[in-house]
């Protein structure tokens, strides 16, 4: 059996289709824990709403806004099945992704988590890609050093919104480091992963929805960005405890972050002067001035790449995400009009 924690704050809009992929996931579902951390929009009366259409929901509301992993370490106290998950409010998950994750795990019983790879759509475009990771690690279990020597080589190969865990294992000192901000959900898995190995399922089981308001904080502000990337070196260096037993891992881990920093910041400030460009400038100016912009990012995102990731070189390409193909648009489109209209009946 699977228990569900989701932490939300004002997300009444998705919230529903990230239910519904739930509830569809079948009677292996036990709970949906959903802890409402302080929304100030129609959160309250809609969980009350869905409860009725399914008693496994059941949530928690907080008088005043906690933060994330505050709300999650609130919900996990609620969990008591062998495995649980814990979802974004404004992700879903696709059919089979409890059976295939439960089976997993349960083949595998010394993991202490099962990672899948996961569809991303960037609502803006409309542009739909998968995760990719290296065909050497697709549906394999790898043991402590095994997982060590893919994060050496690969950094984070793995997608974080469609994680399944094994309650056992699961380390709760975790929740004792919310200053790892933006990085939380890949220190995790790799503080998981690096105590009791991880189990792999070869196959897209969720999706990730990339909008504009998910772009970090740390990408908005500089001040943050490198507060964030300080505390987490800081806890990184704590060998004893998350245990990352190599300085060399730590090492690869601060900088790879960094770069994941530096380059979303560049680029948001990029973004930022190319409608500039094309609200203020002559239509000729602007196309010179955008197109300028884009070449001057690619240079600077490839000389901080061997500035910052030289050890990441033969690497470069294998983690890169895929188109989804016709079929897969296509099967997503339906199976979104299947979530909607499960909501409407």
């Amino acid at each position: 059996m699977i228990s569900i924690v989701i932490p939300t704050y004002n997300h009444a809009k998705f919230l529903p289709i990230a239910l519904a992929s739930i509830m569809r996931q079948g009677p292996c579902i036990s709970r949906i824990i959903v802890v409402n951390d302080g929304s100030t929009d129609e959160t309250t009366s809609l969980l009350a709403e869905l409860q009725s259409k399914d008693p496994r929901i059941q949530y928690i509301n907080l008088p005043h806004n906690v933060g994330q992993l505050p709300a999650l370490s609130i919900g996990f106290r609620y969990v008591d099945t062998e495995f649980f998950a814990f979802a974004a409010a404004d992700d879903y998950l696709l059919p089979g992704w409890a059976e295939a994750c439960s089976n997993a795990l349960q083949s595998a019983p010394g993991a202490g988590l099962c990672l899948s790879r996961t569809f991303m759509v960037n609502e803006a475009s409309g542009n739909i890609t998968k995760s990719a990771i290296p065909w050497t690690l697709r549906g394999k279990t790898l043991k402590p050093d095994d997982f060590l020597q893919s994060l050496l080589r690969y950094g984070n190969w793995f997608s974080s919104n469609t994680v399944l865990y094994r309650r056992k294992t699961f380390d709760e000192s975790i929740f004792e480091f919310p200053s790892a901000g933006a990085f939380y959900d890949g220190l995790t898995i790799s503080m998981l992963g690096l105590k009791n190995g991880v189990t792999d399922v070869d196959a897209p089981l969720g999706v990730f929805l990339v909008r504009q308001s998910s772009i970090s904080g740390a990408t908005a502000a500089p001040k943050i960005g490198v507060q964030l990337l300080n505390e987490l070196s800081a806890i990184l260096l704590r060998v004893d405890r998350p245990p990352i037993r190599s300085r060399k891992l730590v090492s690869r881990m601060i900088r790879r972050n960094t770069y994941i920093y530096i380059i979303g910041a560049v680029a948001e400030v990029t973004s930022q002067y190319a409608q500039f460009a094309i609200n203020h400038l002559p239509n000729i100016i602007s196309t010179a001035l955008r197109i300028s912009l884009g070449l001057g990012l690619v240079l600077y995102k490839i000389s901080i790449f061997i500035s910052l990731r030289p050890f990441d070189l033969l690497q470069a390409g294998r983690r890169a995400s895929v188109s989804a193909t016709l079929n897969e648009r296509h099967d997503l489109s339906e199976y979104r009009k299947a979530l909607n209209n499960s909501l409407s009946s």
